[in-house]
């Protein structure tokens, strides 16, 4: 990771929270991707949940990056990914402190 992407993710990324890495025409100020699809980053410590809203339609992939999460009931560890769809949303509780990415696609 170059040091502008590590200032970059951390001024967006906040622990607990979903942050907006890349999106159409920058949104939110966001970096520009050309494709309807949406980059979040997630960071949450041990024992922390959030919820994403899957719109009609829409897809989401999540891929760990670290640690261990439980989503929508099925467990993740590092390196696994996995696919929502035709789900309203998304239960991402964290078993450890855990990093991941969501990418939510049309």
């Amino acid at each position: 990771m170059t040091e502008y992407t590590q200032i970059f993710v951390r001024d967006v990324v906040k622990p607990g929270k979903l942050g907006l890495l890349a999106a159409p025409e920058g949104k939110e100020g966001a970096l520009t991707i050309h494709a309807d699809a949406l980059l979040y980053m997630g960071i949450l410590a041990e024992e922390q949940e959030i919820e994403h809203t899957v719109d009609s339609g829409r897809h989401a992939w999540l891929q760990m990056v670290r640690g261990e999460i439980v989503l929508n009931g099925i467990e993740l560890h590092s390196g696994n990914g996995a696919v929502v769809s035709e789900e309203s949303s998304m239960k991402i509780h964290a078993s450890k402190s855990s990093e991941f990415l969501l990418f939510d696609l049309n």
